[in-house]
């Protein structure tokens, strides 16, 4: 069961999913959070994802008020199985980081949903940084050293709540050997790597 696939689903379950029990009603979710406004297309690509991996059907609940979706399940069994296979706790699984490409996987999934592709500053325009953020220290630890296993050069953890990576030949590398799935994150890249004459890609 342990794949590739499996590898980005548990990136992204990570970044912005939960698991909810509630014993006493038999209710067991899986759930995973969107950007209603920024990030349709992305939650069609993972839901496809999940129920290629699952062969199960999740279903997108819209949050009117709070500009969100949620793709959801409710399924005790499957519950249960990502319990077991990593999810019990929000750490990246210890089968992932003996493999490089679940590695590559598992943090596209990570930056797809809690990264941000922006520029360094206003005085340094045309260099890019790709920042994750999360409040989870572990977390955070376990991305900083995964991306140190896949020979980047992530900052230190700042304010206890987010890594950068700046270094732009690594930037790039990112792009190519990893990528982005969230659209979101891809048109930015591709918005940030062109000069300000729109005409000449800078990475």
């Amino acid at each position: 069961m342990k794949t590739n696939l499996l590898s980005e689903f548990i990136g992204i379950m990570l970044g912005d999913g939960n698991l909810y029990s509630q014993e006493s009603t038999g209710n067991y979710q899986i759930r995973i959070a969107f950007n209603s406004k920024k990030e349709y297309e992305y939650v069609l690509f993972v839901k496809n994802l999940i129920e290629n991996i699952f062969n199960k059907t999740f279903y997108i609940k819209f949050l009117k008020d709070k500009n969100c979706f949620h793709l959801c399940l409710s399924n005790k069994e499957l519950y249960y199985i990502l319990r077991k296979i990593g999810l019990k706790e929000k750490r990246i699984p210890s089968w992932i980081f003996k493999n490089k490409s679940y590695l590559r996987n598992c943090i596209r999934g990570l930056i797809d949903t809690d990264g941000s592709v922006f520029r360094m500053s206003k005085r340094d325009y045309k260099l890019i940084r790709i920042g994750f953020k999360n409040f989870n220290k572990k977390l955070l630890s376990d991305t900083r050293k995964v991306l140190i296993l896949l020979n980047f050069h992530p900052s230190k953890i700042i304010c206890d709540r987010q890594i950068f990576l700046s270094r732009q030949n690594e930037i790039k590398r990112y792009e190519e050997e990893i990528g982005f799935n969230n659209p979101k994150n891809k048109k930015r890249f591709n918005q940030l790597a062109l000069s300000s004459s729109g005409q000449e890609r800078i990475l």
